[in-house]
């Protein structure tokens, strides 16, 4: 009995590990930007909405950090101190 009961819980664990990776589901949007005035950046969803919130990372060309924030409720950022 404890045989049985091992096998199949064997297979519904394989079963739930086979199934788990198709009920994920993910989703995203196409991002666009513009400078609209030297070191200032908005940043737009695909529909044109403003990704207002959004957090910036700004790193120099070695990929180090050297500030970051968060675009304003337009969706802009200034760049500008970090140049």
């Amino acid at each position: 009995m404890k045989k049985i009961i091992s096998k199949i819980a064997g297979v519904l664990l394989i079963a739930l590990l086979a199934i788990a990776p198709l009920s994920a589901s993910v989703t995203a949007h196409a991002v666009t930007s513009a400078e609209p005035s030297p070191g200032i950046v908005q940043f737009l969803f695909d529909d044109g909405d403003a990704m207002s919130g959004a957090f910036i990372s700004v790193r120099d060309v070695a990929g180090t950090e050297i500030g970051s924030g968060t675009t304003d409720s337009n969706g802009f950022f200034d760049f500008s101190a970090y140049a």
